[in-house]
């Protein structure tokens, strides 16, 4: 009986001992940062009106340029997406009977860089400033009016998405 109630101590000892080096734990930390939406306002580019014959009309530097504005939080990273845009942008007629070709380009309104394709302007990574901001503003060229091209108001629409990029630094 002795070596029984002995046997179930040394047990019992070695149990407690062993047992607290075979477990172990920490705290899992939980965090979650919350920031601006993003939003973006635009103003049409807008030829005015233009007649059959006339060619290289440009809304650079007019009132006719257009600008895309995104807001969100301060010196973040954000990408663009187009849609509707492939080299140059379709403008249609109500019907969708007549179209003409129009080109944009674009340039971020606190820089010193000349206009660039508006495509090609979008294919990059665009820094917030400091206020949560940028702003680009948009040319338009229509190349040529043909003989033949029916009046009418031509529309055309090239859809911009903004999203955050907290995963690129490219």
């Amino acid at each position: 009986m002795k070596k029984l109630l002995l046997l179930s101590s040394i047990l019992a000892i070695s149990t407690t001992i062993f047992g607290t080096e075979m477990s172990s734990s920490d705290d899992l930390k939980v965090t979650a940062q919350i920031i601006k939406p993003l939003s973006i306002t635009t103003k049409e580019v807008n030829f005015g009106i233009i007649t059959v014959g006339q060619k290289n009309i440009s809304t650079e530097g007019t009132s006719g340029d257009g600008k895309i504005e995104v807001n969100g939080e301060a010196n973040s990273n954000v990408r663009f997406q187009l849609d509707g845009l492939s080299s140059s942008i379709i403008l249609k007629t109500n019907d969708s009977a007549n179209t003409l070709s129009a080109n944009l380009k674009g340039v971020n309104s606190s820089s010193s860089e000349s206009s660039t394709n508006l495509a090609e302007l979008f294919d990059r990574q665009h820094a917030l400033n400091e206020n949560g901001s940028i702003a680009f503003i948009i040319h338009g060229t229509i190349p040529d009016v043909p003989e033949g091209t029916a009046s009418g108001l031509y529309t055309g629409t090239v859809k911009i998405t903004a999203k955050y990029d907290f995963n690129s630094n490219k």
